[in-house]
């Protein structure tokens, strides 16, 4: 078995400089508001309260941000030291949350824009003062054009659930003046409501096994281990729209957790997946399954699934594809879930790579909804 000397693993936590806190993979920012506020505010004269939900569906109180005169303004919470000291530029976070946004009641009988043409939609922003006096504003997480994986409507709670990295450039550091967390976006008038707020890192499922690094080239692939996220796979083509996004998605008559594409628009318009360039040791030996359903009808069933590894060299644009599965049963609505395997063979072209990815090509289907479940891809001895 490849032993690579880099790979993408489990980040080892801070230590928060106060001596009291601690740093945690589970929780970064956590909050129900079952408990108050806590010092979550609306920012520059906006209004901040409590309310309970009472819509039947949720329960407990939830922050409502009111009164809003400003794009920038919402539900925010200033990062206290040790928060920001527990915050790891570079790293991919998990953002979860319950939002919802409404006119306010002096708009009573109108329409957001984001509710008429999911543009100004609610932004998930960091934004910190440096030692300089500057204050910058970056956008982690934006909602505009289905991102969230449905239409906003005014008035109906919708869940978040996204990555983000906060990059080395944006300099979240202790030294700032001041670090926050913000969902921002819609225009003035718009009330924005938020609950269940949760950020934090992937678990440690998640990453690889650091004493068999190259046992297993793919995690969560049944989409159980990733609390509803996709992570680490992401959608081929993905141009940040409801078209192109990969989500997860649960059967309501089996409770299974499945990966899902909608709206497909390109042949290769499908799951994907990072692959560790260490483990890609010509002459190495991997076994692939996956489980696949095409909502299709028989005139546009797909009898050409190929599953593909491609690697790119140094400075060379054209990839290097070598074909995973060839020879998998014919997708279509009326076969339902199918399963595709294989054993591939690292070839020789595939020395002194920089970068793999797993690539699911339908030559025959550019338009149907796609899923994806219990994806693997183990090394053989």
């Amino acid at each position: 078995m490849p032993v690579p000397e880099t790979y993408d693993a489990l980040p080892a936590l801070p230590t928060p400089s106060d001596g009291i806190h601690t740093c945690s993979y589970e929780s970064l920012i956590e909050e129900d508001f079952e408990n108050g506020l806590n010092k979550w505010y609306g920012n520059l004269g906006s209004d901040e309260s409590l309310k309970t939900h009472d819509d039947g569906v949720h329960t407990g109180s939830y922050l409502h941000i009111s009164r809003r005169t400003h794009k920038y303004q919402g539900p925010m919470i200033d990062l206290p030291l040790h928060v920001q000291e527990c915050l790891i530029p570079g790293e991919t976070y998990f953002f979860s949350a319950k939002i919802k946004i409404s006119p306010g009641d002096e708009y009573s009988g109108t329409h957001s824009t984001c509710h008429t043409s999911q543009t100004s939609c609610p932004t998930i922003m960091f934004s910190h003062m440096d030692n300089s006096g500057t204050v910058r504003w970056t956008p982690l997480v934006q909602l505009d054009s289905g991102k969230s994986g449905t239409t906003i409507l005014d008035g109906q709670w919708f869940d978040v659930k996204h990555t983000f990295t906060i990059l080395d450039t944006i300099n979240s550091t202790p030294d700032n003046v001041f670090s926050l967390f913000a969902i921002t976006g819609a225009e003035p008038g718009v009330d924005i409501s938020v609950d269940d707020v949760k950020i934090r890192l992937p678990s440690a499922e998640l990453y690889p096994d650091p004493d068999n690094v190259c046992q297993s080239l793919v995690f969560n692939g049944d989409a159980e281990s990733g609390e509803g996220f996709t992570y680490p796979f992401i959608s081929y083509l993905n141009k940040g729209t409801l078209a192109n996004t990969l989500f997860t998605k649960v059967d309501p008559e089996t409770g299974n957790t499945y990966f899902s594409i909608t709206n497909r628009q390109r042949f290769f318009d499908g799951l994907s997946a990072n692959i560790n360039i260490g483990c890609i040791v010509p002459g190495t030996v991997y076994q692939f399954s996956s489980r696949i359903r095409l909502h299709a009808p028989p005139e546009r069933e797909e009898p050409q699934l190929r599953i593909r590894l491609m690697a790119w060299q140094d400075g060379v644009s054209k990839a290097i594809v070598e074909n995973i599965a060839t020879t998998c049963p014919t997708l279509s609505e009326a076969a339902g879930w199918v399963t595709c395997s294989n054993f591939v063979k690292i070839p020789d072209e595939m020395a002194n790579i920089v970068s793999a990815k797993l690539v699911y090509v339908l030559p025959n289907n550019q338009v149907d909804d796609l899923d994806w479940d219990d994806i693997s891809f183990e090394f053989v001895p």
